[in-house]
């Protein structure tokens, strides 16, 4: 009788076992793309922020020419709306909202191939609409550069690439640190990163324009239409994800072989 009750168990559940594999890989698809569309509307709408909110600084640089003012205002609004939309984003599609941290991922074998260069693809598509969509919204007398990146005349390509790679290494490696180890920050960590966002800003700004991101520096780049220097925003970004992926592996990862005590005591 249990033999019985097994095989007609069986056969009524076999059906939607086979059901469940078919919808599997249609389930994943939609997993993913839902991840990409985050990813653009995340960095599109950190674009149009940080945009806008250089440009809403040009509108009283006349009546205040205070430029430490202007700076901790650019600042501190990019690492508020930065931490803010990674706690957003955060559950989708793990908050990179930059390409530096989805690249670090790709070479720490965190994320597929096919998944990270559509990241990259649709962060940088949505910096472009976001720096559209800045345009498009605030008056063109004040539109400046439109956020776009500036570089110094006493900045030399060689004084941007270490400043940019170095600033990109602490990001990405408090990115690592905090959002993506096991023993990390958990939910909190958009907020140590939206810290470093902010002092990065703070240090980068006066010299290279908007640091740490290219996806930002290209897309208000393209719609400003000025090209200058973006090979070294990406190139030094790149290389300081790079490091920065490389240090956090060799220190969080490679574990010292400690010899049982009985053996370390043992005279040889």
């Amino acid at each position: 009788m249990l033999r019985r009750l097994k095989k007609l168990k069986s056969k009524i559940t076999s059906p939607f076992h086979e059901i469940k594999r078919i919808e599997d890989p249609w389930v994943e698809v939609y997993q993913g793309w839902r991840c990409v569309v985050s990813e653009f509307l995340g960095t599109m709408m950190y674009v149009f922020i940080s945009a806008s909110v250089t440009i809403s600084t040009n509108s009283f640089t006349v009546r205040d020419t205070n430029f430490s003012h202007t700076l901790l205002l650019i600042a501190l609004a990019n690492g508020l709306i930065f931490t803010a939309l990674s706690f957003a984003f955060r559950r989708l599609s793990g908050g990179h909202l930059n390409p530096v941290t989805t690249w670090g991922i790709l070479l720490t074998r965190r994320m597929g191939l096919l998944k990270g260069c559509c990241y990259l693809i649709s962060q940088v598509l949505g910096a472009l609409v976001g720096a559209l969509l800045t345009d498009a919204s605030t008056p063109n007398v004040y539109h400046g550069r439109l956020g776009a990146p500036f570089w110094e005349s006493e900045v030399t390509n060689t004084t941007g690439f270490v400043m940019m790679m170095c600033l990109v290494f602490v990001y990405v490696f408090v990115v690592f640190t905090t959002m993506f180890d096991p023993k990390g920050s958990g939910s909190l960590a958009p907020i140590p990163i939206g810290c470093v966002v902010t002092v990065a800003y703070m240090i980068g700004w006066p010299f290279v324009g908007p640091p740490i991101n290219p996806a930002r520096s290209l897309g208000t780049a393209v719609i400003y239409g000025s090209y200058a220097h973006q090979w070294v925003y990406w190139v030094s970004s790149l290389a300081g994800s790079t490091a920065a992926a490389l240090a956090y592996t060799v220190i969080y990862y490679t574990r010292p072989q400690i010899l049982p005590v009985s053996l370390a005591n043992t005279k040889t």
